[in-house]
């Protein structure tokens, strides 16, 4: 799809390129021209012509712009400036030279190996920072606004190409001290991602940022398996700011990096800007793919990595905390769009706003090795030409199932459970593990309050199986 010229000029703006669109807004690298020479590349993000006469989508446009304007961090995508075009709200953002932490993982994932360890704890570090900086904001009377991010995860979080990393995208943010969403309307952040106190719609703090930014660790790590795998001590850190109950859980975004830093002095290990850097400029330094509409890149299953399905019980627990009518249903397009805002795309080439949208590159066949030989096929039963040979009906437990097919156990219950799958203990939910495909038996054991419950479950091949309510 060939990329969509904008207008040419907006103000003191001269517009290149529509690089994202969203139901809400649309994404334009622009550059703003000062006297003489001046120049420097921006981001502007501006409300849909279309929605000018709706007066809650703009107003929820500006408050976006008005809360991210207090906001002067290293580790925060700056918002500059904040215009009208006859009727029509656009915000000029900071310029990022590079791509989404979603599309880095992406991209390893894809190589088959994993993050360093170095680069992982350097961009979790950073993002910890951002948001120690961002909880602690004031007012200008001198105030705490208790501002939440509510969205924190890998689309969310922008990569320059020198090892920066900055936090983005505040249309969902809420200062707690003020009540005031920016973008009223929609589920409040990515369920993927939501504390358990945020997907049941209970009161909420800071520390629902921790606990994603605990499961953005994790994703680093691991991907999508356990952390068998992982060094106990850096485990227990993810443990500790995952935990499902708030009083369990890290107090805030500064306690967890002061634990990532005193795990880096037990190793011994610095740095990691530089190892970032060069992650960044494989995965996004070239072949950047087409443009597509960011609703449809947002609900398009991502090719190169397995997604989790989101857990109905969160998406049912946060809809059922705002059950007000929803006159724009466009609106919910517009979650993720500000993950694209600073991205910066090469003039003239077809890019790809979604984080998850990446080009596969053709597929090879691995050649076999002597430590992985090739296993033969088992040989079928020759037919008897004497006799009549009597089949026995399949075991309901051995369907017809492929070899090594797999589907995927969720478990996400409230209050929490204690997991276990024919007997083996999986943790604590929210829980998101491959099973052979066939029938299961899932014991959920909240040790608080005594309650177990066991379920006798079919996985089937690529399909998840969800258990939401005890």
């Amino acid at each position: 799809m060939v990329i969509v010229s904008a207008a040419r000029r907006l103000g003191r703006y001269e517009l290149g390129e529509i690089i994202g669109t969203g139901g809400a807004a649309e994404v334009v690298r622009a550059r703003v021209v000062g006297a003489g020479e001046f120049r420097k590349d921006v981001v502007i993000k501006r409300l849909r012509p279309e929605l000018r006469d709706n007066l809650e989508a703009r107003e929820g446009f500006v408050r976006e712009a008005m809360l991210a304007q207090r906001l002067h961090h290293g580790n925060v995508v700056q918002t500059l400036d904040l215009g009208d075009d006859d009727g029509i709200p656009y915000i000029v953002l900071e310029l990022v030279e590079g791509c989404t932490l979603q599309r880095l993982v992406d991209d390893v994932a894809a190589g088959g190996q994993p993050i360093p360890l170095v680069a992982a704890l350097h961009v979790v570090e950073q993002i910890a920072i951002a948001l120690h900086y961002v909880h602690g904001v004031r007012d200008d009377d001198g105030a705490p606004l208790q501002l939440v991010h509510r969205d924190v995860k890998p689309a969310n979080v922008l990569l320059g190409k020198h090892g920066i990393v900055k936090l983005s995208d505040f249309g969902i943010a809420r200062a707690a001290a003020t009540g005031t969403d920016t973008l009223p309307g929609f589920i409040k952040g990515t369920a993927l991602y939501l504390a358990p106190e945020q997907a049941a719609g209970r009161p909420i703090d800071a520390r629902v940022d921790v606990y994603a930014l605990g499961l953005v660790l994790r994703r680093l790590l691991v991907g999508d398996g356990g952390l068998d795998d992982v060094d106990p001590d850096l485990a227990a850190i993810v443990t500790a700011a995952t935990e499902p109950a708030v009083r369990d859980r890290l107090a805030s975004a500064d306690e967890m990096l002061a634990q990532l830093q005193r795990y880096r002095a037990k190793l011994d290990v610095r740095g990691g800007a530089n190892e970032l850097a060069t992650l960044i400029d494989r995965a996004c330094g070239a072949k950047p793919p087409r443009v597509v509409a960011l609703d449809r890149a947002l609900a398009a299953d991502p090719p190169r990595t397995r997604q989790i399905a989101p857990s109905p019980a969160a998406m049912a627990a946060v809809r059922s905390v705002d059950r007000s009518p929803r006159p724009w249903p466009w609106i919910a397009g517009a979650i993720g769009l500000a993950a694209i805002v600073a991205i910066a795309w090469p003039r003239g080439e077809a890019v790809d706003p979604s984080p998850t949208t990446i080009a596969d590159p053709p597929p090879t066949t691995p050649e076999p090795t002597p430590s992985t030989p090739r296993v033969p096929a088992p040989e079928l039963p020759q037919p008897v030409p004497t006799q009549a040979v009597e089949v026995p009906p399949p075991d309901s437990r051995d369907r017809a199932v492929k070899p090594r097919a797999r589907g995927r156990l969720l478990v996400n219950v409230v209050p929490y459970a204690e997991v276990s799958l024919d007997g083996k203990p999986l943790g604590r939910t929210p829980i998101d593990e491959p099973v052979r495909a066939g029938e299961h038996t899932v014991l959920l054991y909240n040790p608080d309050s005594g309650l177990r419950r066991s379920f006798d479950v079919t996985i089937e091949a690529d399909r998840a199986h969800n258990i939401t309510r005890w």
